[in-house]
């Protein structure tokens, strides 16, 4: 477990295919929706997921400038969204490590 201090856990589902999120927030810490899309679309970018329909994007924590994001991916119906992997992203450098 990570000091309080260092680590941000939030909640944040957002879809990049068109350019469209809707993002519900819950940390200690303050994130805005616009930094939570800001870092949805970059890491979106990095993976090559960027404006590809039926992909939802959940940011699952934070420490520092890397965050652990949790891709989705809807099925034909929409009534489920299968798990495509979680990921190690850094804003700063771009690194993305998948973990899962």
């Amino acid at each position: 477990m990570q000091k309080a201090q260092d680590t941000q856990s939030t909640n944040t589902s957002s879809s990049v295919a068109n350019n469209s999120s809707s993002s519900s927030t819950s940390s200690a810490a303050t994130t805005t929706d616009t930094d939570s899309n800001s870092v949805v679309a970059s890491f979106a970018r990095a993976v090559g997921y960027y404006g590809k329909s039926g992909y939802t994007f959940n940011i699952t924590g934070q420490s520092g400038s890397t965050y652990t994001i949790e891709v989705r991916q809807n099925n034909q119906a929409g009534d489920v969204a299968n798990l495509i992997g979680i990921y190690q992203y850094n804003l700063s450098t771009g690194a993305v490590n998948k973990t899962f």
